[in-house]
Protein backbone atom coordinates (compact mmCIF):
# COMPACT_ATOMS: atom_id res chain seq x y z
CA UNK A 1 0.00 0.00 0.00
CA UNK A 2 1.34 3.84 -0.64
CA UNK A 3 2.39 5.42 2.23
CA UNK A 4 -0.28 7.94 2.56
CA UNK A 5 -2.90 4.75 2.90
CA UNK A 6 -0.79 3.23 5.39
CA UNK A 7 -0.65 6.62 7.74
CA UNK A 8 -4.94 6.80 7.09
CA UNK A 9 -5.01 3.11 8.57
CA UNK A 10 -2.90 3.83 11.53
CA UNK A 11 -5.97 6.25 12.56
CA UNK A 12 -8.96 3.20 11.43
CA UNK A 13 -9.95 0.67 13.59
CA UNK A 14 -9.27 -3.15 13.10
CA UNK A 15 -12.63 -4.57 12.27
CA UNK A 16 -13.89 -8.36 11.19
CA UNK A 17 -16.85 -9.15 9.19
CA UNK A 18 -18.02 -12.59 9.08
CA UNK A 19 -18.99 -14.57 5.93
CA UNK A 20 -22.44 -13.67 7.23
CA UNK A 21 -21.52 -9.59 7.03
CA UNK A 22 -21.71 -9.74 10.36
CA UNK A 23 -19.77 -7.28 12.10
CA UNK A 24 -17.72 -9.05 15.03
CA UNK A 25 -16.33 -7.66 18.22
CA UNK A 26 -11.97 -7.28 18.19
CA UNK A 27 -10.99 -8.71 21.53
CA UNK A 28 -6.73 -8.45 21.00
CA UNK A 29 -4.75 -8.34 18.21
CA UNK A 30 -0.90 -7.46 17.43
CA UNK A 31 0.35 -5.08 15.64
CA UNK A 32 4.15 -5.88 14.26
CA UNK A 33 5.87 -2.81 12.78
CA UNK A 34 9.52 -3.70 10.57
CA UNK A 35 11.42 -0.83 9.93
CA UNK A 36 13.70 -1.71 7.01
CA UNK A 37 16.64 0.32 8.01
CA UNK A 38 20.11 0.84 6.29
CA UNK A 39 23.39 0.80 8.17
CA UNK A 40 27.06 0.86 7.15
CA UNK A 41 28.91 -1.94 8.31
CA UNK A 42 32.33 -1.03 10.55
CA UNK A 43 34.26 -3.62 8.75
CA UNK A 44 33.82 -3.22 5.21
CA UNK A 45 31.85 0.11 5.33
CA UNK A 46 29.74 -0.97 2.99
CA UNK A 47 26.13 -0.41 3.06
CA UNK A 48 23.80 -2.83 3.94
CA UNK A 49 20.06 -3.41 5.20
CA UNK A 50 18.75 -5.15 8.24
CA UNK A 51 15.13 -4.85 9.80
CA UNK A 52 14.38 -3.89 13.39
CA UNK A 53 10.85 -5.07 14.67
CA UNK A 54 8.96 -3.54 17.64
CA UNK A 55 5.32 -4.99 18.37
CA UNK A 56 2.61 -4.04 20.42
CA UNK A 57 -0.37 -6.54 21.74
CA UNK A 58 -4.31 -4.72 21.63
CA UNK A 59 -6.62 -6.00 24.45
CA UNK A 60 -10.30 -5.25 24.76
CA UNK A 61 -9.96 -1.86 21.90
CA UNK A 62 -10.11 -2.40 18.13
CA UNK A 63 -7.45 0.88 17.82
CA UNK A 64 -4.05 1.72 18.62
CA UNK A 65 -2.97 3.27 21.81
CA UNK A 66 -2.31 6.62 21.41
CA UNK A 67 1.68 6.55 21.82
CA UNK A 68 1.69 3.93 19.07
CA UNK A 69 -0.51 5.78 16.37
CA UNK A 70 2.20 8.50 16.98
CA UNK A 71 5.45 6.23 16.85
CA UNK A 72 3.99 5.10 13.69
CA UNK A 73 3.43 8.72 12.07
CA UNK A 74 7.18 9.99 12.91
CA UNK A 75 8.51 6.78 11.81
CA UNK A 76 7.14 4.59 9.09
CA UNK A 77 8.28 4.61 5.67
CA UNK A 78 8.91 3.11 2.68
CA UNK A 79 9.49 -0.68 2.32
CA UNK A 80 8.57 -1.05 5.85
CA UNK A 81 6.10 -3.83 7.14
CA UNK A 82 3.11 -3.53 8.87
CA UNK A 83 1.48 -6.74 10.54
CA UNK A 84 -1.47 -6.94 12.09
CA UNK A 85 -1.53 -10.71 12.83
CA UNK A 86 -3.54 -12.89 16.36
CA UNK A 87 -6.53 -11.03 15.54
CA UNK A 88 -8.88 -12.91 18.12
CA UNK A 89 -12.72 -11.95 17.55
CA UNK A 90 -15.91 -12.94 19.47
CA UNK A 91 -19.47 -13.60 17.37
CA UNK A 92 -23.19 -12.21 19.46
CA UNK A 93 -23.22 -15.40 20.56
CA UNK A 94 -19.80 -15.09 22.29
CA UNK A 95 -17.92 -17.69 20.89
CA UNK A 96 -14.22 -16.53 19.83
CA UNK A 97 -12.31 -16.89 16.56
CA UNK A 98 -9.15 -16.01 15.04
CA UNK A 99 -9.46 -14.23 11.84
CA UNK A 100 -6.90 -13.93 9.31
CA UNK A 101 -3.26 -12.18 9.53
CA UNK A 102 -3.01 -8.98 7.48
CA UNK A 103 0.50 -8.00 6.10
CA UNK A 104 0.83 -4.28 4.73
CA UNK A 105 4.30 -3.63 2.63
CA UNK A 106 4.74 0.42 2.83
CA UNK A 107 5.37 1.60 -1.17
Amino acid sequence: MPLEMVLQLVDSSVWVISDKKERMKVTRFVLLHRSKDRFEDEETGAIKTRFNSSAEQIRNAAELPEKWKKKLYETIKREDEVYITDIIVRDRKGEFFKAPDIKIIVQ
